[in-house]
């Protein structure tokens, strides 16, 4: 594949809004801003730095790139390369990191991803556009909603025909076992679930910082909560994030017996409660 100026290619989209960056710079300091925006622009830097062709300009691996537009970020990684790298979990697995470490600094995204026709240019020097764009975009402002990243039923649907959006190591039924426990299909949508116990490996401190995300996240829930109660709009997004928060907890729950002895002597050693008591404090009450 060869590409100039003036081609379009395809490429995994995705249109990412930081949820109440208005209010944001009201009432934080300029320096905690510029905290969250150094966050996006390291989501929108590429993977590498050297991002390299193969040829006449034919892209070797697939990269992401960025284009921060004030408190929003496109991320765009063209996927039809020579080496393919299994590009959508690739994708897929920097937004959930993402979303983990946004969440540590209390902000939440909404997003949305989606595969088609777009710009970078050669040297993903931009401008960005194209269709592909366009549809990240509505998926982002129609149908995401909430604080979620959704993905486009069109994902799915080309990552089971066409082998480029996979890598060259993995037939198609072991590709699919590495993306399913990133992604989750509620009520007909499918968005990135960042809360799934499976990611516990992606914390340095394992179940000990996962753990400590999961009371991390249930306290910036609550906090949003009660502050936009009187916001109907706003604090719809929050409740269907505590429900979120809440359908993981409970699914936990079930799965830590409390009475099994090392699981809690493992609570009792590393968090100084039992497992219960521990599950029941992360549970966001819902009026």
């Amino acid at each position: 594949m060869t590409t100039t100026n003036t081609e379009y290619e395809p490429c995994i989209v995705t249109f990412i809004d930081v949820l109440g960056f208005r209010s944001m710079i009201e009432e934080r300091p300029a320096e905690e801003i510029a905290k969250v925006l150094s966050k996006m622009a390291e989501f929108a830097a590429p993977d590498s730095p050297d991002f390299k062709f193969k040829g006449a300009n034919a892209r070797t691996t697939s990269e992401t790139h960025g284009f921060i537009m004030s408190d929003a970020v496109v991320r765009v990684r063209p996927y039809d390369t020579e080496y393919k790298d299994g590009s959508l979990f690739q994708e897929l697995y920097s937004l959930l990191l993402a979303q983990i470490e946004l969440v540590g600094q209390g902000v939440f995204v909404r997003a949305g991803m989606t595969v088609g026709m777009a710009h970078i240019g050669p040297q993903g020097e931009g401008p960005v556009f194209g269709p592909a764009v366009v549809r990240a975009y509505e998926l982002e402002s129609k149908f995401a909603k909430h604080p979620r990243v959704i993905v486009d039923q069109i994902v799915l649907d080309a990552f089971k025909s066409d082998a480029r959006l996979r890598s060259d190591n993995h037939d198609l039924e072991e590709e699919w076992g590495y993306i399913k426990p990133i992604i989750r299909r509620q009520n007909g949508d499918v968005f990135i679930d960042y809360l799934n116990p499976h990611h516990v490996g992606s914390f340095d401190d394992g179940y000990i910082g996962y753990f400590g995300f999961l009371a991390k996240h249930a306290t910036r829930v609550k906090k949003n909560i009660a502050k936009h109660k009187s916001d109907p709009n706003v604090l719809a997004k929050y409740e269907w994030l505590a429900q979120y928060h809440n359908q993981t907890i409970n699914k936990l729950r079930e799965a830590h017996d409390p009475s099994h002895t090392p699981i809690a002597n493992f609570w009792k050693y590393e968090f100084g409660t039992d497992a219960l008591d521990y599950f029941a404090d992360c549970i966001i009450p819902l009026s």
